[in-house]
C-alpha cells in the first residue's frame, strides 16, 4: 500500500491526472486478478476520490461503492477511515454544486 501511496502522491501532486487514472486502473486490474482485497479497495478510493475531484460524482460514487462492498474483508484498517472520510468528501463537493445551482 506504501508504494501505490507513493506513487499515486507523486502524480496528484504533479497534477498528472490522467496519469493517476490511468496506473490505478492498470493496478486495480492486477489487483482483481490477484483477488488482494486490499489493493482493490485502495484504487478503487483513490478512483473515487480523483472523480470526485474531476466533478465526475457518478463515477466518484460508483467507485467508493466497490470499494464499500470489500471493506469487511480488508486486512488495513486504515482503508475504513479511507473510505468515509472519501464518502465525506464527495458530500461536501456535491454540496457546493448544488449550492451553486441555486439562485436565491
Amino acid at each position: 500500500m506504501d508504494e501505490l501511496d507513493s506513487i499515486n502522491n507523486l502524480y496528484w501532486d504533479r497534477g498528472e491526472v490522467a496519469a493517476f487514472l490511468k496506473f490505478n486502473l492498470e493496478m486495480q486490474k492486477k489487483y482483481e486478478a490477484a483477488n488482494n482485497i486490499d489493493g482493490i479497495v485502495n484504487t478503487s478510493i483513490g478512483l473515487g476520490g480523483a472523480f470526485t475531484h474531476l466533478n465526475r460524482q457518478k463515477e466518484a460514487l460508483e467507485y467508493l461503492d466497490r470499494a464499500k462492498e470489500n471493506i469487511g474483508n480488508v486486512t488495513n484498517p486504515l482503508l475504513i477511515s479511507r473510505l468515509y472520510n472519501q464518502y465525506g468528501e464527495l458530500l461536501y463537493f456535491c454540496q457546493i454544486y448544488i449550492k451553486n445551482q441555486i439562485k436565491v
